[in-house]
């Protein structure tokens, strides 16, 4: 199945008008391994910004949090939702599917996997290499707070952190005992309900709380191994010059300028999540 490759930007006379996402292709979930079997399935919606120079401006997702015994897997539910339809309809025999036009987060976090350490998903904009990398459980330094407040009935305690490049306040739990919360969050003694960096640039806030027993899958793609650093390098100069990244990928690249005043610039804005 060939993804529609012919990529238009609309470069317009204001920056907050430029194309603000780059998408991500589908890819097949008929393959995978199960790594667990989940005990709880948790919600977050997620609000976040990706122009920092239009912080009001704040885009929306549902992240799913995967708790097994063992291991726990964070994925955006829009982005599997279209791996699905791509993977129907490649099995019915369709010939082309649309990239993706919803801002999602590409990334997929297994906790715990391999044991002892946290294993990170990332797909690279349009149909760039799928990576990979693993890291050490990490340390996140919580300092807990005084202050309480109830989120969905259940009772939490408030904690903070300064992590790689963001301050930022979490609500958690002691009435779910797991050590556990969205994306690459953990290391409180309770579930993590609500989390958001100072500028309000990610919040995350749990939205249902399910036992829900299904398994955690860990998918048979064709990954490309790599470090976190690395990859941070590599997406900076994908979103400061796409048009050099897509046209390496063998895009075909239609720039369309609003006007003859637009400013000749074809940059992506840049707010990944870990500024460090």
């Amino acid at each position: 199945m060939k993804l529609l490759l012919t990529v238009v930007l609309f470069l317009c006379a204001f920056y907050d008008s430029v194309v603000a996402q780059m998408v991500v292709s589908p890819q097949s979930v008929n393959d995978f391994k199960v790594v667990d079997s989940s005990i709880y399935v948790i919600e977050y919606s997620l609000d976040f910004v990706i122009n920092p120079d239009s912080p009001d401006k704040k885009e929306s997702d549902i992240i799913v949090l995967e708790i097994g015994k063992n291991v726990s897997k964070s994925y955006s539910y829009n982005l599997l939702k279209y791996d699905s339809i791509y993977t129907n309809g490649k099995t019915r025999g369709v010939e082309s599917v649309p990239l993706l036009q919803l801002p999602v987060p590409p990334v997929e976090v297994f906790k715990n996997y391999p044991k002892g350490k946290m294993s990170v998903v990332y797909r690279s904009p349009f149909e760039g290499p799928v990576f990979t990398y693993a890291e050490d459980a990490i340390n996140y330094n919580w300092t807990i707070h005084s202050e309480k407040k109830n989120i969905l009935g259940y009772p939490c305690q408030k904690a903070s952190t300064v992590f790689r490049g963001r301050v930022w306040t979490a609500w958690f739990s002691f009435g779910i005992p797991i050590s556990d919360g969205p994306w690459k969050f953990s290391g409180l003694p309770g579930l993590i309900l609500s989390v958001a960096d100072d500028k309000e640039h990610y919040s995350f806030n749990c939205v249902s709380i399910n036992n829900k027993k299904s398994p955690i899958k860990f998918w048979d793609w064709d990954y490309e191994n790599t470090t976190r650093d690395k990859l941070y390098s590599f997406l900076k100069k994908a979103h400061e010059n796409p048009v050099d990244y897509m046209k390496a990928l063998g895009s075909e690249i239609i720039i369309i300028y609003e006007s003859e005043t637009a400013p000749k610039k074809s940059s992506f804005p840049f707010n990944p999540i870990e500024l460090e």
